[in-house]
Order: C-alpha cells, then sequence, then structure tokens
C-alpha cells in the first residue's frame, strides 16, 4: 500500500533525487526508482545487511540500478556522508525509531531535514498509520 501511495505523491510532488532510509519495502523503492525522471537517481540507506542484499536484489531484476542504490550502513552515521539536495526523503518506521512524536528520533529527523529543502518534501511511512507529513516539511499528507 505504501508503494502505491508514494507513486501517487510523487505523480503530485515529482522528484528527481530522493533519500529513503530503511529500504525493507523494496516493492516501494522500485515503485519510487520507476516514479523518478530518466536522469532520476534513488539512494536508500538500510543498516540490516539481510535487506540491503534483498533490495539491491530486487532492483537488479526490475532494472532500476541505473537510478536507485542501497547503501549499507545506520543512517544516524552515514547522513553526514550524503550530498543534498533531495526533493523528497522517505523514511521507514522501525522499533529503534519509534521514540517521540509522530516521526521518532527526533535527531534522525534533524539530520534529513536540511538535506531536503523547500519545496521538498520528508515522509515517514508507518504500518499503522500510513504515510504521514513530517513536523516541518512540505505540506502533503496522504494516507494508503
Amino acid at each position: 500500500m505504501a508503494a502505491a501511495s508514494l507513486a501517487d505523491l510523487l505523480q503530485s510532488h515529482p522528484a528527481r533525487r530522493v533519500l529513503v532510509i530503511g529500504a525493507g519495502d523494496t516493492a516501494t523503492l522500485i515503485a519510487i526508482a520507476s516514479a523518478l525522471p530518466p536522469d532520476g537517481r534513488l539512494l536508500a540507506l538500510e543498516v540490516k545487511a539481510d535487506r540491503v542484499a534483498r533490495a539491491r536484489a530486487s532492483l537488479e531484476a526490475a532494472q532500476m540500478t541505473d537510478r536507485a542504490s542501497v547503501m549499507h550502513g545506520d543512517a544516524f552515521r552515514f547522513l553526514h556522508k550524503v550530498a543534498g539536495p533531495f526533493d523528497l526523503a522517505v523514511l521507514f518506521a522501525s522499533p529503534d525509531l519509534q521514540g517521540s512524536g509522530p516521526i521518532g528520533a527526533p535527531t534522525l529527523l534533524a539530520r534529513v531535514m536540511p538535506l531536503v529543502p523547500p519545496p521538498g518534501l520528508v515522509v515517514h511511512v508507518d504500518a499503522g498509520s500510513g504515510i504521514v507529513r513530517s513536523p516541518g516539511a512540505g505540506s502533503a499528507d496522504v494516507r494508503p
């Protein structure tokens, strides 16, 4: 359901550069990569090696490696190495990130926001509530 919702969001808010934190949902990665223009790029950061391998294999099978890549590493530790700006950032929920507020982990949000200047969007995907607008980001609420 997140894949279709994000693809719809990309129709109303076209993006060339997309940052994804958490690559476990490979259908969503493929949907986002498919919605990008030919010169678009998707960069996903994933901390779990098995999810990185699965995401890379799925992107390879979908012939999306020309516009999408998956980095293995902890977003908290590697975001400073990522060169923005991005038009869209997608943060997937994780039990580790479910702290305070709708986005959880305010530190992660604080590190992502400078990479997504206006009119860019930062969205949080949560299995319980769908896709919600992040605090301080653009003005789109999308729910599956």
